[in-house]
C-alpha cells in the first residue's frame, strides 16, 4: 500500500497491480506466484491462507523503512480514491473472475478499472458478460514471421 500511496502523492492518476487468490479464496494484490522473493514467507500464493497472509512482511525485503508492510487485500487497494486501476488477473478460473467482480462492485469502482492479463478465455467471458468492461490482453511481441496474411 505504501507504494500505491506514494504514487498517488506524486500525482499518478492510475496504478497497476496483479491479483491472485489464496487457498481459502482471499484476493490479494501480489505479483509473484511464490511468496519467497517479496515477502518473508515461502510457498505458493494459492496454497497460503488469508490468515497466513496477514502475518507476512512484504516490505522488509525492499527496505528496512518498509518492514512490516503487509500484502494488501484487493478490497484495500480498491478503496483508494482519485486513481484508476489496471487490474491484472494472475490466476485463472471462473471463481477468480467472479470474486474480483464482486470486490469491484462492492467498491463501486467498475468504471475506474481496466482488466488485463494473458488469459484470453477469462477476458472473453468478462467481455461477454460485462460488455462495458475495459479490457487489455497481453501478448508476445510481434515476430518477423507474423505477417498480415498470417492473421
Amino acid at each position: 500500500m505504501a507504494s500505491f500511496r506514494a504514487a498517488i502523492e506524486l500525482g499518478a492518476d492510475g496504478i497497476e497491480f496483479d491479483v491472485q487468490q489464496t487457498a481459502d479464496g482471499y484476493l490479494v494484490v501480489i505479483h509473484d506466484a511464490m511468496l519467497d522473493r517479496t515477502t518473508n514467507g515461502t510457498g505458493h500464493v494459492f496454497e497460503t491462507t488469508a490468515a497466513a497472509f496477514e502475518a507476512l512482511d512484504a516490505g522488509g525485503w525492499f527496505s528496512e523503512a518498509f518492514a512490516d508492510e503487509r500484502v494488501p487485500p484487493l478490497d484495500d487497494v480498491l478503496a483508494l480514491r482519485d486513481v484508476d486501476f489496471e487490474l491484472e488477473f494472475k490466476d485463472y478460473g471462473r471463481t477468480l473472475l467472479d470474486s474480483v467482480l464482486d470486490a469491484v462492485d462492492r467498491a463501486d469502482v467498475f468504471s475506474r478499472v481496466k482488466f488485463t492479463g494473458w488469459n484470453l478465455p477469462l477476458l472473453g467471458i468478462l467481455r461477454s458478460e460485462r460488455p462495458q468492461a475495459r479490457i487489455g490482453l497481453f501478448s508476445t511481441p510481434r515476430q518477423p514471421w507474423m505477417t498480415a496474411s498470417a492473421y
